[in-house]
């Protein structure tokens, strides 16, 4: 009795382990997946199955660890893609899943290493490959000064001699100058020391969202340093540009759109954000297309198909609106030609996109977006491209829109690219930050981040080759002209 149950047990074993993709099938779906989507750039030089588990479909979701060979050089960090993002995408890498990415860019024969997902469904006696499912980061060091204290006092020494000096020999304007110019100084040190004390926060955007996991990379190296920064979570641009002008953050990521509008005092009274002049850039992050989705079913071809239809059009206060809004003037469309107009967070929109509750959904982020990898896992949908003649008039009236095309293979089922605009992610402060400041942030940012390792994809992109590629408003005189920053 005792020997039948075992076999009848271990029977069930040998159904249950039949009843997964095995390592052929995972094989021969990932290399598949490489030449259809990164066709050229990669080869599957080994792959372990690490086991798998039954997803919410039905279907299977099996985990690997793979070694991928790069076919020719290239650099992931490269805005022309494809980059770490794509790549994730790809091989259902989760944040933190590629290994192997070198700054500067990867030499051909250079091995990459992936933890990846791969999602089947059953047909008949096998296994159908689907798309890889999207995978869902002690208190800091007093700062340190930046100068010995004998160089302070020799510093404090000469400025005292120099103002006695003028008050002896100068004539009223020049004793005028002097005391101006120590006013300004004392005003910039007692920021300087506040912003010391209490960091930098950085105002990003919602949670778990592009710009959150960018701030949140910087965060985390922020704090080894006396360059301490604190991520905020808000609703976007525009959002961000408020906290700013009201002197509650120093730093902000923005959209370069949003950041050139409000720079020229150019944004809509109902944004509620005053004109920046003060507004300085550190620098470019990446490119962030507008995307428009629908469901793979649906009867659109272009964007100004959306009339009469439910459209999302993102939340109050984010930049996703505000270019949303443009796009679909550029097409002769305003909110009131829709049946109805939302204004849901990403996520939302994804969800009720999938539910059949909106017809499209418009969001300005990068590309591929983790969000929108695991909507499309979960409910097919496609992406939707502008006009031509709209990209033109988009162009023509805000610079701060590029032309961009989406590449195939961005999105499972995608084959060919999808023609839209794109605007880029900067980091920005005011003038009142110091060069020195300035500086020592952006080299935090720029050197010493390494944001895929710290799970943002699109931090892959960040780096000094694109620094000032889109950049809208002027750069502040400490990236421009940096001072010793250490």
């Amino acid at each position: 009795m005792r020997r039948w149950i075992v076999c009848l047990l271990l029977g069930a074993l040998a159904a249950g382990c039949s009843r997964a993709p095995d390592e052929a099938a995972l094989r021969a779906s990932l290399e598949t997946e490489l030449a259809t989507r990164l066709p050229g750039l990669l080869a599957l030089a080994d792959v372990r199955r690490m086991g798998s588990a039954p997803d919410a479909a039905g279907g299977r979701i099996v985990y690997f660890r793979a070694s991928l060979k790069l076919v020719r050089d290239h650099d992931f960090a490269a805005w022309a893609g494809p980059g770490s993002a794509q790549l994730a995408a790809v091989l259902g890498a989760g944040p933190k899943g590629l290994e192997g990415i070198v700054k500067g860019g990867n030499k051909a024969g250079s091995t990459l290493g992936v933890n990846g997902t791969a999602r089947f469904r059953e047909a008949g006696d096998g296994w159908t490959f689907v798309a890889a499912p999207a995978a869902t980061a002690a208190p800091p060091a007093e700062a340190a000064q930046d100068v010995p204290e004998t160089r302070l006092d020799r510093l404090l020494g000469a400025i005292n001699a120099a103002a006695r000096v003028s008050e002896t020999a100068m004539k009223p304007p020049g004793v005028l100058i002097v005391e101006q110019e120590l006013d300004d100084a004392w005003t910039r040190i007692q920021g300087r020391l506040t912003r010391a004390r209490a960091g930098y926060a950085l105002a990003a955007g919602p949670e778990d969202g592009e710009y959150w996991r960018v701030a949140k990379a910087i965060e985390a190296v922020a704090t080894e340093s006396e360059l301490r920064t604190t991520a905020l979570a808000t609703a976007g641009s525009l959002d961000n540009l408020r906290l700013l002008a009201a002197g509650k953050v120093a730093l902000v990521l923005v959209q370069s759109d949003v950041a050139a509008a409000a720079f020229r005092g150019a944004l809509p009274a109902s944004a509620d954000v005053p004109t920046l002049s003060g507004l300085r850039a550190l620098g470019a992050l990446y490119p962030e297309p507008l995307q428009v989705l629908a469901r793979a079913d649906a009867p659109l071809a272009n964007l100004a198909d959306v009339r009469g239809r439910r459209v999302n059009l993102g939340p109050e206060g984010s930049g996703t609106r505000l270019a949303a809004l443009a796009a679909l003037a550029a097409h002769g469309l305003a909110p009131a030609d829709f049946a109805e107009a939302t204004a849901l967070a990403p996520g939302e929109a994804l969800a009720a996109l999938a539910a059949g509750r909106l017809d499209a959904a418009l969001q300005v982020i990068g590309a591929p977006a983790a969000q929108i990898q695991a909507a499309a896992a979960r409910s097919p949908l496609k992406l939707v491209g502008l006009a031509d003649d709209a990209v033109a008039r988009l162009v023509k009236a805000e610079p701060a829109y590029v032309p961009y095309a989406i590449p195939a293979g961005t999105y499972p089922g995608q084959a060919a690219p999808v023609r839209t605009v794109a605007v880029t992610a900067l980091l920005a402060g005011t003038d009142a930050l110091t060069a020195r400041e300035a500086a020592r942030i952006a080299a935090l940012v720029y050197d010493r981040v390494d944001y895929v390792a710290a799970g943002s994809l699109q931090g892959g992109l960040i780096g000094r080759a694109h620094a000032r590629d889109g950049v809208t408003v002027p750069l502040h005189d400490g990236v421009l002209k940096p001072p010793e920053t250490h």
